[in-house]
């Protein structure tokens, strides 16, 4: 059957023995945009900067509570005399105050005192203060802003040079494999005493090593430091294991619009001037609460006061108030005045002269920001034709050195043009290499001098990963699907395990390249759907040891109609998030071309396939409705029986 048959061909990589899951990676993987981000999140700066904001806040919340009424209150007890009033006074005693004391005359009194003074008018202090307190925080949240710039621009030249170094340091590791064979053809041939070779040729070889070994060195500390770097700035767990998602160092962001349209921009978005702006309207009004203070405050006065002594005679009179045992309730209203010679000018001047400072500086600013904004803008477009030209010069050395060896290999060349050839090499890729650093460094410069990289904007530097050149992965998910196709066609195309005696052993071997390519836990877990998580492990692992016996129980019978004119071309790879979709084409022993996806995901270092899809038909789609469609008639433990029961008995 044509169904049958595409299967056959599609799945024969796909037919496996039993493999246990591998685990889950321990490591935070990150890339560009979340690292960056994470740091403005989780930065200790950061976290510093919003504490000051906090700060700012609860002094705008005291500027407010300066228009409520300042309540006071005092509460005490002491100790006091009885009295008794001669009768027909007013103010008269029985007692003298101390000739005739006794003990049995002593008591105690309560006092207490409420006092309240309610500000009325007082001619701006407190509104220019909380006009002042709002400028205020207006400033420090935009010091944040420009503190969150900062620390990203930090980590985007960190994350950057640990691409720059990791990518380096592959590149010197071929190098190195490259000499050293060169080394060893080269002293071999000495011994043979051929013409034209010396000792001088093979310690010529050992010095570029010897370079390239200085070079190896050099990138490990720089990728060791930078990790460390990344790990400070993001606030992580010391000795927390982090990975990068980006597979090779390649240039970020679109070269930027006009200048002039990068000018307006930052004048736009720039936190400097935010902040400097906010600060002057701030210290301006505080300068006008201070020049204020020489005028009084217009206040409402109000006050409770008592004192109580048991034993002690009630004074019934308006002349005079007995401490010791009475009631004054008092309301007013009056002027409040805070006279301090020059202090109150002083201090204003104070603060004039401050917002000057910022009215000046301010003034650096707009001058300022369009030459860095120039000083980004020109190196973005510096190092974009530095990389341009480093690729061509690149592909050039490469192809001289692979020549030079090839001719040197066979006598025709001196090893001193391979050396040459070679150090030319390592200078020009190394020099493209940091071409590509310069350049996503200055597109992140870009954005934090346009005021764009501490925000959502997804632009420049942080532009989104569709903008991206295609990134290494994709060849290498490519590379892992072919060496899968090579590997399952040349087991077909091999005659001596065609025959039927020799068919279990054929099967063994494409379950074996399947093996190696699939994985097979995903792709059930996948293929289940939701009832995976109800399951427990052992029904989990019994699962995908059934789910494999059943696509190779399936499509096992087909294998023996191979014809052995079917190919597969792998034509193109695309990036979907963290997974890589290669695309395929089977041909048919008829020419009949059916389109075969591979979606992949990256474990362990390793491209997996995690579904596959035959003219646009998802192998995992199929069979969670199949198996949908079963559990609702059924526990998972009778699904995986039935599907076993499915299955050829062993002979």
């Amino acid at each position: 059957m044509k169904t049958e048959a595409i299967l056959t061909a599609g799945l024969a990589a796909a037919l496996v023995t039993a493999a246990a899951p591998a685990p889950p990676a321990a490591a935070r993987t990150l890339d560009r945009r979340s690292a960056v981000r994470a740091a403005m999140q989780q930065n200790p700066q950061v976290a510093a900067a919003r504490a000051e904001e906090a700060a700012m806040q609860a002094e705008g919340r005291q500027a407010d509570a300066a228009r409520w009424p300042l309540v006071t209150f005092d509460a005490g007890v002491g100790p006091s005399l009885k009295a008794t009033l001669v009768p027909g006074t007013a103010v008269t005693s029985v007692e003298r105050q101390y000739h005739d004391f006794r003990f049995s005359d002593l008591s105690a009194v309560f006092l207490g005192n409420l006092t309240l003074i309610q500000p009325l008018y007082t001619f701006g202090k407190i509104a220019l203060r909380q006009e002042a307190a709002a400028h205020g925080l207006r400033a420090r949240a935009a010091q944040t802003r420009m503190e969150r710039a900062d620390v990203a621009l930090a980590v985007a030249r960190i994350y950057e040079g640990y691409l720059f170094a990791r990518d380096e340091g592959r590149f010197l590791d071929e190098i190195a494999h490259w000499l050293e064979r060169t080394r060893e053809g080269t002293q071999e041939r000495l011994s043979r005493k051929q013409p034209n070779i010396s000792d001088r040729d093979v310690l010529r070889l050992q010095s570029g090593l010897g370079l390239v070994e200085i070079g190896q060195h050099q990138a490990e500390a720089a990728m060791s430091q930078a990790t460390a770097g990344i790990v400070a700035y993001l606030n992580l767990p010391r000795g927390e294991a982090i990975t990068f998602a980006e597979d090779q160092l390649a240039i970020v962001g679109d070269v930027p619009p006009s200048f002039d349209a990068l000018v307006a921009l930052a004048a736009k978005n720039r936190p400097e001037l935010i902040a400097l702006h906010e600060g002057e309207s701030a210290l301006d009004a505080l300068g006008r609460a201070e020049s204020a203070g020489y005028k009084p405050d217009i206040v409402a006065l109000a006050s409770i006061s008592g004192a109580y002594t048991p034993g002690r005679d009630w004074i019934e009179t308006r002349f005079v108030v007995d401490p010791l045992n009475n009631f004054v309730p008092f309301l007013a209203v009056g002027l409040r005045w805070q006279i301090q010679a020059y202090m109150a000018g002083a201090r204003a001047q104070e603060q004039h002269a401050r917002a000057d400072v910022l009215r000046h500086l301010g003034e650096w600013a707009d001058a300022g920001i369009p030459a860095e904004v120039r000083l980004a803008y020109e190196d973005v477009l510096r190092t974009r034709k530095d990389v341009a030209s480093g690729e061509t010069a690149n592909g050039k050395a490469k192809q001289w050195m692979v020549e030079a060896s090839a001719d040197y290999s066979i006598g025709l060349l001196d090893v001193r043009e391979v050396t040459d050839a070679a150090e030319a090499y390592v200078r020009i890729r190394t020099a493209l290499l940091n071409a590509r650093f310069e350049q996503n460094v200055a597109m992140a410069a870009l954005s934090r001098a346009t005021g764009t990289l501490d925000g959502d904007s997804a632009t420049f530097y942080l532009a989104a990963a569709g903008a991206d050149p295609p990134a290494g992965g994709d060849a290498d998910a490519e590379a892992t699907v072919r060496k899968a196709v090579d590997d399952a066609f040349t087991i077909l195309k091999d005659k001596s395990l065609a025959t039927p005696n020799q068919r279990r052993k054929r099967i063994t071997k494409l379950r074996e390249v399947a093996d190696r390519t699939f994985d097979w836990s995903t792709m059930a877990r996948s293929s289940l759907g939701a009832p995976w998580r109800s399951m427990n492990p052992a029904q989990r692992t019994r699962f995908v040891d059934v789910f494999k016996d059943v696509l190779a129980a399936q499509y096992s019978d087909d294998i023996d109609h191979f014809q052995g004119t079917e190919k597969v071309t792998v034509d193109s790879s695309s990036r979907e998030g963290e997974e890589v979709v290669v695309k395929t084409t089977l041909v048919t022993d008829s020419h009949e071309r059916v389109p075969m996806d591979y979606r992949m995901q990256k474990e362990s270092g390793q491209w997996k396939v995690v579904d596959l899809s035959i003219e646009n038909v998802s192998l995992v789609n199929h069979f969670r409705k199949t198996f949908s469609a079963a559990l609702g008639n059924m526990t998972p433990n009778q699904l995986i029986d039935r599907l076993q029961q499915q299955l050829p008995k062993q002979p």
